[in-house]
């Protein structure tokens, strides 16, 4: 993988702090237009999706919970283990140039 520089792991060194910053209901209201807005389950339902730069997992766990089966990477390991916990998905560090996918199926695009 290519070296991360400092300021790109900037919400990894935020650590706890990151997630208390957030305001829950601009979260809330991303997640519900983005996903549950414009992917019906009926799109969503056993495609594979993958959430690059997944940070706290908000999405990843909005898809899972719609029946998309879901990977997840970010650059910040500390961001990829909350997400697996949330989401209950794979995650792994990596950036989109080094990802690896190890879910077979159709892709979400």
């Amino acid at each position: 993988m290519r070296s991360i520089t400092r300021q790109e792991l900037s919400h990894e060194r935020l650590g706890d702090s990151f997630q208390e910053s957030l305001s829950d209901y601009d979260t809330g209201r991303r997640v519900e237009v983005l996903v549950r807005a414009f992917l019906s389950e009926n799109i969503v339902r056993e495609r594979v999706a993958l959430d690059v730069g997944c940070g706290l997992g908000f999405f990843s766990a909005a898809l899972q919970q719609r029946g998309a089966i879901v990977s997840a990477c970010d650059i910040g390991p500390s961001l990829v283990e909350r997400t697996g916990k949330l989401a209950g998905c794979p995650a792994q560090v990596a950036d989109r140039w080094n990802y690896r996918n190890t879910l077979p199926g159709k892709v979400l695009t």
